[in-house]
Formats: structure tokens, C-alpha cells, sequence
């Protein structure tokens, strides 16, 4: 009877919908990846195709059935993938090379039910592969496939005949059978890490287990999973895992480098059971403190690190837009970034959201940005709050593969966001470290200044929108103006690291056609200190009173030790932050003054309201 598509469903692992048909791990080969495709062609007929090249036959002899219709041609069905081929993973950007069809049986591994009859069997192959098989019903030869039969443990007779011995859980049989020989009892499931199961908990039930996993990521999920498993049915639980062991490395190996039965024994003698990890997940800082303090690493030597969620903020037109483009230049190029060091040169993708193409293209040309490490995009649909504006920016970070992402701007790439709600911009941030912690990308957000008259003692209530912003990002510069064709760029936050500050002065030579060069003349001196506290005082001033004259605020300021140039930069620098105003020549009041004040103005020398000296 021919297969039907619901029949190879039900055979096979992992599925899972993938447009008009389905994906499944491949039964003919050791498969982690869903490589196998199903589907309905004309008439019905079940198509399946693997794609790491296993042989149509080979698959339907796994699933132990014939009648399928390849989905290849007839005269590539036999075509067996060349070794020297290789295809690029898009989840990881590694090439690798793909699976070959086994060929030669280099070992065979018995499952046997409590009679001690065969039951199913472990295949290994060279190259290395393992397949499943069962013997045929019909006494002829095998199913590549275990069908509807429940996998047992290994060496299941000895674990029943030998039952109140401690019995040790290893990755696959052969370093079962390594334990077997040196009269330690051991098991192990079969096809590999992460296939446990609730029928291999039952036959556990009441023993002490020794879970000994191999020295890679897939052993330890492995060795836990089974240690959860067990929890409740064991007697107890112990994960031992071993000194000294390579990396990729089993038990086999730890005994080949002189490790003996009897340190073994001493080292599960010596562990505390295993409990269950609380849902947190808990640094462990004295097996980091091994290695000493991390280092910190840079892609901009104090200003902006691997995995960075950044923040540039400022006033529109103040140059937020070519600083961020010249600095993903710099990095694009591996080159200094403002006289700081770049550690090298790095991908660096630049989404532009609020200007079209041609500005996006004429801007980067200005800054010589031609790089082959430079990928740059403008107006893409890219959006935090929407389903398709973040795949967008999830899969190019997927396929392009960016060390730092640059978004220009908030306001356009979280989209229909409130910005004042709290809660919806930490739902876009979250969205950010999901994409950070999935691929170790940098992300560098351009955002406004919030309008307001009022100079914050804290530059982070600068920003715009909801307070989120300064909380979320672990670092935020934010530019203002300083000198005629100059702007600092400052660090409100910068966590796990002192914040700096340092002034940009961008020139045209050739005039709005020709480069732009930016020119950093360092931090600013310290009398750029002293005119902020200044403003803030002027500020605090003017709040008390609804005009001033300018000999009144000097007066405040000199006797408050600061000196007349910093109170004529003070009160430059507030008016160019639309923080003030001046209704008459020499007099001041802040702009968000009320009608009520306004309609309060009389000449200064004549408003009791108005101190004069």
C-alpha cells in the first residue's frame, strides 16, 4: 500500500508546516536540521525530498514503505553530494559541508528488550553518520527506521539483572560499552543528545543515576534535560562532569588520557546530588573569576562596545545624522573615529529612515564611505511595532550578518509607538536584545531632543519621549551646541565605564558639494564646566522671576563666583537650546513663561517684578 502523506507524518521527527507542505529531519541520515521536505504533488502523489542529497530509495526504505514519487528528477535521484561541495548557513554565515550518504557499516549497537531479544539497533557509518534500524517483520533484512516500536535503553538486561548497583548515563554506546568493559554498569538512548523519554525515566525509577556528559553544549542540555527527567523518579541524580576533558570530548577520551574506573567512581562519590536550577539563571562568578576581570570589548575605545544598545540624541539639524555616518565609516574601515581607535574593521549596516535614497547615497559619498564592510538602506518599512517591520530588520540582520546596526531614527524605525508610554518603548528595546543576544549585534539608535525650556541637571531627561530610552540603552551621548561650527558630543550614560565627552567641528573646503571633514578637538576645556553650571543657574533664576535684566543676572552670577564670559556663554548657549528668550534688547525670561507673566511685561525700569542693579 503506498505511503500517504499522513503516514509519513507520523513516522517522522520534528514536523513541521512550511508553506503548502511540511519539513521533517531526515530518516535516512543523523539529521538536527529538518533537511527533509514533504508535500503533495499532482494526483496526490507524496513527494519528499532531503536536502543534504539522501537518495530518494534510502528515505523510503527508512520509513520502511515504497511508493512515494521523488521530489527530484528521475536522473538525479542517485546523485550523491560531492564532498568538496558547500552551502552557507544563513543562521550562522558558516559554510559547511553537507551530509553524504553513509556507506560503510563501521559498527553495530544491539537494543534488546528483557528477554534479551533484539529489538532495534544503532547503525554507525563512515564517514561518520548513525541510522536507526529494526529488523524486518517479514525476516527480510531491515527498516531504517524504528516505525511505531518505543527505543529502549541501552543494555537493558544488565540494568534489570543488575539492579541495586549505581547505574551511569553516557552520551552514545560506544563509551557505554567502554564503561561495560571496566565493570562500571552504564546505558545510554539512543540517536544522540536531546532525544530523552518518559519510558527511559520509568526504567530508572528508583536508582542512583551518575549522568556523565560530553564536553559540548548539545551534552550538557543533554545531561540536564536527563537529570530533570530523572529528579523525581531516581533514588538520586548526580552530574559528574570530568576534569580535565578536551572540548568535544566523552568519557572514551577522559579514560584514554589515563583516567581510570576507580577516579570515576570518586568523582560521583564526591559530587553533591543534582537538584533542579532555579528559573533564574545565576552568574557564576567564581568559575568567570578564573579567568580574571572580562575585558570590556571595544569597537570604539571608550565610547561604544560589543553589544551596545546606543543612543545618539540631540536637536534636529545639529548633525546627529553625519556623526553617526561618519562614524560607521570609521568602523566599516577599521580607521580612527574622531582621533579615538577603532579596534577593527567591522560590518556596519546603516538603516536610514527619514531621508530617501539619493540623501542617504550623497551623505556617505561626501564622507569617501565606499567599503566593502559599509551596507547602507533608507526608507525600508523598518519598524519595532510592527510584525513585518521588524522580520525586515530581523532576517537582513540574519542574512547580512552586521557586527553594528545603525537606526536612523527612533522616532521612525519604533514607529506607531508612543513615545511617552513606557511600556511600549520597552516592548521595541526588547525586541533589540532579543536580535543582540541572538547574534552579538551592536545597535547605535539616533533620536531628538526633548523640547523643552528648562537646562536638566541630568542630560538624560534631555532626550525625547518616555524616560525608557535612558534606562534601556546602556549608553547615550547626547550633542549640543558649542562654538560657532562646533557641537560636544557628551556621554549622559555609558555603564561599566567612565563617560566622556569630546567637540566635533564639521567643515565643507568645496563647499555643499564636495566632502564633509570632521575634525575633533578633544574634550572640551573646563570652562565649558563652568558655563554649564552657569546656565544652570541662570535658569533657576529666571524661574523665580518673570523677566530679568542682564546686569541682574550678572550680578547673580559674579557673586556666585562666575566669571562674565561664562555668563555670556551661558546665556548664548540657553538661547540656542531655546531655553530662554529676549522680548527686549537686555532682558530675559525663560520661553515656556505663561500668558499670565507675559501679560505681566512692563519696561524693566518700571515692573516691580524685575530685579535690576
Amino acid at each position: 500500500m503506498p505511503l500517504t502523506l499522513q503516514d509519513a507524518l507520523d513516522r517522522l521527527e520534528n514536523v513541521k508546516q512550511s508553506g503548502n507542505g511540511y519539513t521533517a529531519r531526515c530518516p535516512a541520515h543523523e539529521d538536527n536540521n529538518n533537511s527533509l521536505s514533504i508535500a503533495l504533488g499532482e494526483s496526490n502523489k507524496l513527494l519528499l525530498k532531503c536536502h543534504t542529497g539522501c537518495p530518494f530509495e534510502d528515505i523510503l526504505s527508512a520509513l520502511g514503505q515504497n511508493g512515494a514519487t521523488p521530489k527530484v528528477p528521475r536522473q538525479t535521484r542517485d546523485v550523491r553530494p560531492n564532498l568538496t561541495t558547500v552551502r552557507k548557513d544563513l543562521t550562522t554565515g558558516v559554510k559547511t559541508t553537507p551530509v553524504t550518504n553513509p556507506s560503510e557499516i563501521v559498527a553495530t549497537y544491539d537494543y534488546l528488550n528483557p528477554a534479551g531479544d533484539l529489538v532495534h539497533q544503532t547503525v554507525r557509518f563512515e564517514p561518520k553518520a548513525f541510522r536507526q534500524r529494526q529488523p524486518n517483520p517479514n525476516g527480510d533484512g531491515w527498516l531504517y527506521s524504528l516505525g511505531d516500536i518505543e527505543p529502549l535503553l541501552y543494555n537493558l538486561p544488565d540494568l534489570l539483572e543488575r539492579d541495586d548497583e549505581v547505574v551511569y548515563l553516557v552520551e552514545g554506546e560506544k563509551d557505554a560499552d567502554r564503561l561495560s568493559s571496566i565493570d562500571i554498569l552504564a546505558t545510554t538512548a539512543p540517536m544522540g543528545a536531546g532525544k530523552w523519554r518518559d519510558s527511559y525515566t520509568e526504567t530508572l525509577r528508583g536508582r542512583v543515576v551518575v549522568v556523565v556528559p560530553d564536553n559540548d553544549d548539545p551534552g550538557r542540555k543533554h545531561a540536564q534535560a536527563a537529570a530533570r527527567a530523572l529528579y523525581t523518579a531516581a533514588q538520586s541524580v548526580y552530574v559528574v562532569e570530568l576534569p580535565d576533558l578536551a572540548k568535544k570530548g566523552d568519557v572514551s577520551d577522559w579514560l584514554d588520557a589515563e583516567g581510570s574506573a576507580g577516579q570515576l567512581i570518586q568523582l560521583a562519590s564526591d559530587s553533591q546530588p543534582w537538584s533542579p536550577p532555579p528559573p533564574i539563571s545565576l552568574i557564576d562568578l567564581p568559575k568567570i573569576a578564573r579567568d580574571g576581570i572580562p575585558k570590556i570589548s571595544w569597537l570604539i575605545e571608550g565610547w561604544l562596545a560589543q553589544g551596545d544598545i546606543a543612543m545618539l540624541a540631540g536637536a534636529g539639524g545639529i548633525g546627529k545624522s553625519t556623526t553617526a555616518a561618519h562614524l560607521a565609516v570609521a568602523v566599516a574601515k577599521g580607521e580612527t573615529w574622531l582621533d579615538i581607535a577603532v579596534t577593527k574593521p567591522l560590518r556596519v549596516l546603516y538603516l536610514d529612515e527619514e531621508q530617501g535614497e539619493a540623501d542617504t547615497a550623497r551623505l556617505f559619498l561626501r564622507l569617501d564611505g565606499i567599503c566593502s564592510n559599509l551596507m547602507t538602506a533608507a526608507g525600508q518599512g523598518i519598524s519595532l511595532a510592527t510584525e513585518d517591520g521588524f522580520a525586515k530588520l530581523a532576517s537582513s540582520i540574519e542574512i547580512l550578518s552586521p557586527d553594528l546596526v545603525i537606526l536612523d531614527s527612533v522616532q521612525q524605525t519604533f514607529g506607531a509607538t508612543n513615545e511617552n508610554d513606557s511600556a511600549e518603548i520597552g516592548k521595541a528595546y526588547r525586541k533589540l536584545f532579543e536580535l543582540r543576544d541572538l547574534h552579538g549585534t551592536t545597535f547605535l539608535l539616533l533620536h531628538h531632543k526633548r523640547k523643552t525650556s528648562q537646562l536638566k541637571s541630568d542630560i538624560l531627561e534631555l532626550v525625547r519621549g518616555s524616560t525608557a530610552h535612558g534606562t534601556q540603552c546602556s549608553t547615550v551621548w547626547f550633542a549640543e551646541p558649542a562654538a560657532p561650527g562646533k557641537i560636544n558630543i557628551r556621554m549622559a550614560k555609558r555603564r561599566g565605564a567612565k563617560k566622556l565627552t569630546t567637540q566635533i567641528a564639521y567643515d565643507e573646503p568645496q563647499g555643499p558639494n564636495g566632502p564633509i571633514v570632521l575634525t575633533s578637538y578633544g574634550s572640551p576645556d573646563e570652562g565649558e564646566s563652568a558655563t554649564e553650571q552657569c546656565a544652570d543657574l541662570i535658569i533657576t533664576f529666571l524661574a523665580s522671576v518673570p523677566y530679568a535684566k542682564s546686569s541682574a543676572i550678572d550680578s547673580i552670577a559674579t557673586n556666585a563666583g562666575f566669571s562674565r564670559p561664562s555668563v555670556r556663554r551661558a546665556l548664548t548657549n540657553l538661547m540656542r537650546w531655546d531655553s530662554i528668550e529676549k522680548p527686549q534688547r537686555g532682558v530675559y525670561r525663560l520661553k515656556t513663561a505663561t500668558n499670565d507673566q507675559k501679560s505681566l511685561y512692563q519696561p524693566p525700569d518700571t515692573n516691580p517684578n524685575v530685579i535690576q542693579t
